[in-house]
């Protein structure tokens, strides 16, 4: 079942984000702030241009799409794009991602936006991960670097 975050989730998300950052070799090297994603599941709950669906199995949370909506910088266009997106490494291959994306794609036609952007920054899988999106067809614009200065907490 795919349905959007409710206050009763978030000690549970909260568990996945957790195996998110242990499971990414980018993220991992930096600090988790559960104080920080508990304010953002706030702004999930309470902003209309935020959103973060979650997938259940059984009664269990086994992932989560989150995104916002976005301005262009060029214009009054609006994109919706991703802020994290995570399955139980248990339950990928399963159904679980593309019902997340499918739930995320009809919230944006619903909100009018001009596109969907995501990207894979986490280093998880990035290949699969990139194919199963283009698949979905998406079609990679762009790329992302990283030069690594310091350790931010």
């Amino acid at each position: 079942m795919i349905r959007e975050l409710e206050p009763d989730d978030i000690a549970e998300v909260m568990q996945l984000a957790k195996a998110m950052h242990l499971e990414s070799p980018f993220y991992s090297k930096y600090p988790f702030s559960e104080e920080k994603i508990e304010r953002l599941y706030q702004v999930f709950l309470k902003d209309s241009d935020w959103l973060c669906v979650i997938a259940e199995s059984n009664d269990k949370i086994i992932g989560f799409l989150a995104v916002t909506i976005v301005p262009t910088f060029f214009g009054d266009a609006r994109f919706v794009e991703d802020i994290s997106f995570y399955v139980d490494p248990k339950y990928r291959g399963t159904s679980a991602a593309l019902r997340l994306v499918r739930a995320v794609e009809a919230w944006g036609v619903a909100k009018n936006v001009a596109a969907i952007r995501v990207g894979i920054t986490t280093g998880i899988n990035p290949k699969p991960a990139g194919n199963f999106f283009l698949r979905l067809g998406y079609e990679e614009t762009g790329r992302l670097y990283t030069k690594l200065v310091g350790i931010s907490n």
